[in-house]
């Protein structure tokens, strides 16, 4: 026979309700709830939270993995420091004026995969809160900031996200890590406000702009770093112009940043004696091949102009760059100095130094080890060429119209 104590608490677990019952199974039997400062209610299929009241030292609440439309039932839970409520159902239920907001003590919070659409719905009053968690939701923007000055610790992993806006990052200034990784951010413009910001991740999302994200990451205290997923991790010398901007960073991509790497890439920002200036200039990758060389007056190849654009500031040089054949290659009143000789078929990065002196009428050029010739000096600039392995996608040196 099923007994009346039974059908209650069948009754109330199909309603989906705490009960005496529940409280007592998930506590040590004897102990007086008033006493209490943890309790596990996750996972229980609950739908509304009640018999909390006489748990007045509560400390540590767990109810993720519930179905939870409401909050009402937490309102005399006054010293929680942590509360977990993700996995439920609370959507965009302002759950701050009905409850959390009398959470004075609260500092951890999670309202993970709840359907949240908009943070500033949910009313958020918690300005000694440090870490939230708002991952797997549908926000499109953060917004609803203004009350929570004290947050260290921003989880926004799997949203709708499209920008950052920087209203609300001032709210949020003393950021220290921010996890923003699968949403549809384009562009990281409004970061530079997060001066204490230690740790980010932004993989997969669509940044694809090298410029626009070196300027927006330029100075940033990072030391961790991830834009893992992202199409600017493709671009040439992508991890090179990161580790310049960011003179703290140790960690990006997953990849330790090693002293040796740090001074390997300052070397190549370092500008030579005769001039002044600290930009860099990449050109897009050309291809080595054979042909006729600019030195002999034949036909020197196709004259790549504006082939240099900004990678970080300063003037475009002056003159076009002469790319010849065999590998070789020319720029007007330049000298060129290669780490390791080209070889035919190689890819070609060119890196310069801004405040380039104007062409003159003389090209110099530089040959590769079969061709032997040394290159014509101009000590008033220089530029560095980085190899790699034929790649796809680069200009072949020759063809009518290389880009």
């Amino acid at each position: 026979p099923i007994d009346v104590a039974e059908a209650t608490m069948a009754r109330d677990i199909f309603a989906g309700r705490v009960s005496a019952e529940l409280l007592n199974e998930r506590i040590a039997p004897a102990t007086k709830w008033s006493l209490i400062t943890e309790l596990n209610l996750s996972s229980g299929a609950l739908k509304e939270v009640l018999l909390l009241d006489e748990f007045t030292s509560l400390q540590h609440l767990r109810l993720e993995h519930n179905s939870l439309a409401t909050v009402d039932g937490l309102k005399k839970c006054v010293k929680l420091i942590t509360l977990n409520l993700a996995d439920n159902k609370l959507a965009d239920c302002a759950v701050g004026p009905r409850a959390l907001n009398g959470m004075t003590m609260l500092e951890s919070l999670s309202l993970e995969a709840n359907g949240v659409t908009s943070l500033a719905a949910l009313q958020l009053d918690l300005p000694r809160l440090k870490f939230l968690n708002l991952k797997a939701n549908e926000l499109t923007k953060l917004d609803g900031t203004e009350r929570l000055q004290g947050i260290r610790e921003l989880v926004l992993d799997r949203n709708k996200i499209k920008s950052l806006e920087r209203e609300s990052l001032l709210h949020i200034a003393n950021l220290r890590d921010l996890h923003c990784e699968e949403n549809v951010l384009k562009s990281l413009e409004a970061l530079p406000i997060l001066r204490y910001l230690v740790n980010a991740s932004f993989a997969t999302n669509r940044l694809g702009d090298i410029q626009d994200t070196l300027r927006s990451l330029e100075g940033s205290p990072l030391v961790t770093l991830s834009l893992l997923g992202n199409a600017v991790i493709r671009k040439p010398l992508y991890r090179n112009g990161m580790i310049h901007a960011m003179s703290c960073l140790k960690l990006l991509d997953g990849k330790p940043v090693t002293m040796e790497e740090r001074e390997r890439v300052e070397m190549t920002y370092q500008p030579s004696a005769g001039f002044e200036g600290n930009g860099m200039f990449v050109m897009s990758p050309v291809v080595l091949g054979g042909g006729p060389t600019a030195a002999n007056n034949a036909s020197p190849g196709p004259m790549i102009t504006n082939a240099f654009t900004p990678q970080l500031r300063g003037p475009q040089p002056a003159g076009p760059l002469m790319v010849g054949g065999a590998g070789s290659l020319g720029l007007r009143g330049q000298h060129i100095s290669l780490g390791e000789a080209p070889r035919i078929g190689d890819e070609m990065l060119v890196v310069g130094s801004s405040a380039l002196v104007p062409p003159t009428s003389a090209p110099a050029n530089l040959r590769g080890a079969a061709g032997g010739q040394q290159s014509q000096r101009s000590p008033a600039s220089s530029l560095s060429v980085g190899l790699r392995p034929q790649g796809t996608g680069a200009a072949r040196v020759g063809s009518a119209d290389p880009t």
